[in-house]
């Protein structure tokens, strides 16, 4: 299990990028209709924050993403 910081605040605990995923849909104010659309949708919305630009394909590309661009750290 792992907990994750959001830029923005906020901790997720999550076993899975899935997990991971789920938890910041359920949380979001965009939830959109399907987990594909919403990582696509949130991408979008990381290259107008901070003009990061990737295109994830799966949960975990997209955790990683958002790691790598530091909108999401790993915590203790």
């Amino acid at each position: 299990m792992s907990n994750y910081k959001m830029l923005g605040g906020g901790i997720i605990t999550a076993n899975t990028p899935e997990e991971f995923v789920e938890q910041l849909r359920a949380l979001s104010f965009n939830p959109c209709d399907t987990i594909e659309e919403f990582i696509k949708v949130t991408a979008k919305a990381c290259l107008l924050q901070k003009g990061v630009y990737f295109t994830p394909e799966s949960a975990t590309d997209f955790l990683n993403d958002l790691i790598e661009f530091e909108f999401v750290d790993i915590v203790e």
